[in-house]
């Protein structure tokens, strides 16, 4: 699985992120996770201050899940959930970003 950030309105914080709750992983705007996670069902956590989303991914043997955490921010307001995301725009983000975690799945 892969777990990219890459938006143009990220600023600079760090949002925790862990499966299966696991040890949590700070990411940061322009940066990537690749995670080996072992076949079924995984529980994704994004948390930014009191704000907890939960994502379910569900995978097969040699299956690839992209995930994309996103980041907006406005003039009084910043926040961070998860947002679709084609494979094809994925890997290109992920080309342009920087690998923060390769980590074997927490179970």
């Amino acid at each position: 699985m892969y777990i990219v950030r890459s938006r143009w309105r990220d600023l600079v914080y760090r949002v925790a992120v862990s499966i299966d709750d696991g040890q949590p992983i700070q990411t940061v705007p322009n940066s990537f996770v690749r995670i080996r996670l072992s076949p079924g069902e995984h529980q994704v956590v994004l948390q930014w201050k009191d704000v907890r989303q939960v994502i379910i991914v569900r995978g097969a043997t040699g299956s690839i899940a992209f995930l994309e955490l996103a980041g907006s921010t406005g003039l009084f307001h910043t926040e961070y959930g998860w947002a679709n995301v084609s494979d094809v725009d994925a890997k290109r983000k992920i080309t342009a970003a920087h690998l923060i975690a390769d980590l074997d799945s927490p179970t």
